[in-house]
């Protein structure tokens, strides 16, 4: 096997950190924030259906007085 220098594995090790990197930000994290605006609909749904419930309780005690 032949020297292999300290440069070439310096370089392949960056390449490798920004390939990484790369699939990280391309990949990884596009789902996670597709999940957080999933999560975040389903949360102003339910608040908006609470406060409807809310809404509706408060609009019968009305009628009832």
């Amino acid at each position: 096997m032949e020297y292999v220098n300290q440069t070439t594995l310096l370089a392949v090790a960056g390449l490798f950190a920004v390939g990484i990197f790369y699939i990280s930000k391309n990949f990884v994290e596009p789902k996670s924030l597709q999940q957080r605006a999933i999560l975040a609909e389903q949360a102003q749904k339910e608040l908006l259906e609470e406060h409807e419930s809310q809404a509706k309780r408060g609009s019968n005690k009305q009628a009832k007085k």
